[in-house]
C-alpha cells in the first residue's frame, strides 16, 4: 500500500486562493504574486477581495484587494 502524500502548507495556501479567485488563472496571479507565502498578506487580500463586490470580474477584484491591501499594509507599517 502507497502512502498518502501529504498537502504542505505552501499549497494549502495556493490551493485557497484558487478557490478564492473562483479558479480564474488571471486573479490567481495577481493574489499569488502579492501574498507569496505571506499569512498577514493572505489574510489582507481576504478580507479585501471580499469587499470588492462591486468589480465585475476575479481579476478586476483582485487588482482592488490587491491595491487596498497595500493601502493596509502602509499603514501597519509593515
Amino acid at each position: 500500500m502507497t502512502d498518502i502524500v501529504q498537502i504542505t502548507d505552501a499549497q494549502k495556501l495556493k490551493l485557497e486562493l484558487l478557490t478564492l479567485v473562483s479558479n480564474d488563472a488571471t486573479a490567481f496571479k495577481k493574489a499569488t504574486e502579492f501574498v507569496g507565502n505571506d499569512m498577514l498578506r493572505l489574510e489582507l487580500f481576504r478580507t479585501c477581495y471580499a469587499q470588492a463586490h462591486l468589480q465585475p470580474t476575479p481579476a478586476t477584484k483582485a487588482d482592488e484587494a490587491v491595491a487596498e491591501a497595500e493601502q493596509r499594509l502602509a499603514i501597519m507599517g509593515v
